[in-house]
């Protein structure tokens, strides 16, 4: 078994977003809207389309958290 060869992925949305916005900015459309208006917000500050699966894909990576709103249904029906 050799190493792997390391692929350049500056071109990717994830990257391009962290250098234009920073995390912190990123993060925060995403706490404060969610996964799809957030993307909706992001692609018309950066001119280019962004998918809302690339958010998700940045949570997991980054293990972001957002705050639940305990009346919510889905908050009950975990607590449950």
């Amino acid at each position: 078994m050799g190493i792997r060869k390391i692929r350049d992925t500056s071109y990717s949305m994830t990257q391009r977003l962290l250098k234009k916005l920073g995390e912190g900015k990123v993060v925060g459309y995403w706490q404060s809207h969610g996964m799809y208006k957030a993307a909706e917000l992001l692609s018309n500050e950066m001119q280019e389309y962004v998918s809302p699966y690339v958010l998700r894909y940045m949570s997991n990576k980054y293990n972001w958290k957002r705050n639940c709103n305990p009346k919510s249904a889905i908050y009950k029906g975990v607590k449950a």
